[in-house]
């Protein structure tokens, strides 16, 4: 069995990040059916990013959990508003949420917002902050002991996939 597919759902995005590696990504596998997923361990979802259509994603989600049982599935995504999240987190093994350089006033309301509301959820979860964020926002008054991760992040112009994983594309919307 494989280990990590890490799967493009969509390149659209509504944060238009400058420097955003999903514009310099290069030429990535395509694949038209999600059976061909059946084989990894564990499934990581990225865009773009894929909570723009949470009902397409859900859809995903569910079919990836009925084809294997057993294989894990995580998303990553920069959504920090929890309006669809309850329909989607209780069928993931886990979360990365990630705060961009461009974080606005919303966005850190929402991570404090998140943060209280998911502590104790039974999910691997990470948070990735950019270090550009610490100069603009004070972050002492958002409940890190939620996240089993917190990593102050540095900006990158390429982002390749790790070793052990197959960076795939499947246009989910």
């Amino acid at each position: 069995m494989k280990k990590t597919a890490r799967v493009i759902v969509t390149l659209a995005c509504n944060r238009k990040c400058p420097g955003c590696c999903n514009e310099t990504i290069g030429k990535v596998a395509s694949i038209g059916d999600i059976s061909v997923l059946s084989d990894y361990e564990e499934v990581v979802i990225t865009g773009g990013e894929p909570m723009l259509n949470p009902d397409s994603l859900l859809r995903f989600i569910k079919a990836l959990k009925k084809q294997n049982k057993r294989q894990r599935v995580y998303l990553y995504t920069a959504c920090l508003s929890m309006d669809d999240y309850g329909k989607i987190l209780n069928q993931l093994d886990g979360i990365t949420v990630t705060l961009h350089a461009e974080a606005t006033d919303d966005d850190i309301r929402n991570l404090k917002y998140m943060s209280y509301n998911l502590y104790g959820e039974d999910l691997d979860m990470r948070l990735f902050i950019d270090r550009r964020v610490y100069k603009k926002y004070d972050l002492s008054n958002i409940c890190l002991k939620t996240w089993d991760v917190v990593r102050k992040l540095e900006w990158k112009e390429k982002c390749d996939p790790a070793d052990n994983e197959d960076l795939l594309l499947f246009h989910l919307f």
